[in-house]
């Protein structure tokens, strides 16, 4: 609070003194503003009859406000905070400040919507299963087009920070790269990498002295056909 008005050097009994809120404050009512003098030359008894501005309670739908108690006073702080699955638009932290004669927020309210990832679309891929909205923790599964193998993970999950968890996988096109020896037998007509639905034709290779080489035989199946699941296998050699 404080005094209304010039102070006068000296008071009669009966004679007032008023007082007024300071900016920033409201009158408390039913508390008065105003001392007199008494005969005894003394001030009837005044408590503080101004209360410190508020600003409206900050909710928010789908979240939490934290401040320093549950009423805002002019200068305090709120803090915003989404629940699980959402993410705040807006100012995190406001501000109650005076403008006028009024307290007031130093921005607009912040919200909280529901994270949604965009889209997925790979190369050479489709969606195995994917919901008719991709919000938070939402699950897509993919595979690849025929003639193509899949890299990374085939689910992948919608994630805190709108982005897909692990990454987007991509579809590489088959081919055998590097096809070591297997059983010591040999590829022929056909480099380190051969195209889907190549023909591989399986020889084995000398294992014994030629005196030997008669115990052994090789199975039927000397030749597979290369397809998108790598089947059937090359073929054994038995002895």
């Amino acid at each position: 609070m404080k005094i209304k008005g010039k102070l006068k050097p000296h008071y009669e009994p009966g004679e007032r003194v008023y007082f007024e809120c300071q900016q920033g404050y409201n009158h408390i009512v039913n508390f008065t503003l105003t001392i007199v003098c008494q005969a005894n030359n003394s001030w009837t008894s005044i408590r503080e009859a101004c209360m410190k501005k508020a600003c409206t309670y900050p909710s928010i739908e789908n979240g939490e406000v934290l401040g320093s108690s549950r009423i805002f006073w002019l200068d305090d702080e709120a803090s915003f905070f989404c629940d699980e699955g959402y993410h705040l638009v807006g100012a995190q932290v406001l501000l109650c400040k005076l403008n006028g004669n009024n307290a007031i927020w130093s921005e607009s309210l912040p919200q909280c919507k529901m994270i949604r990832c965009e889209y997925p679309v790979i190369e050479n891929g489709r969606h195995v299963s994917i919901g008719r909205h991709l919000y938070y923790q939402a699950v897509v599964v993919f595979e690849c087009l025929e003639g193509f193998n899949i890299n990374g993970s085939n689910t992948v999950l919608c994630g805190v920070n709108s982005t897909w968890e692990p990454a987007l996988p991509e579809c590489v096109k088959v081919s055998v790269q590097g096809l070591q020896r297997a059983l010591q037998a040999s590829v022929r007509g056909h480099g380190a990498s051969a195209p889907l639905s190549a023909l591989l034709s399986f020889t084995r290779e000398p294992l014994l002295p030629p005196p030997l080489q008669h115990l052994f035989i090789q199975v039927p199946s000397s030749s597979v056909v290369l397809s998108r699941d790598l089947n059937p296998q090359p073929p054994t050699l038995n002895p």
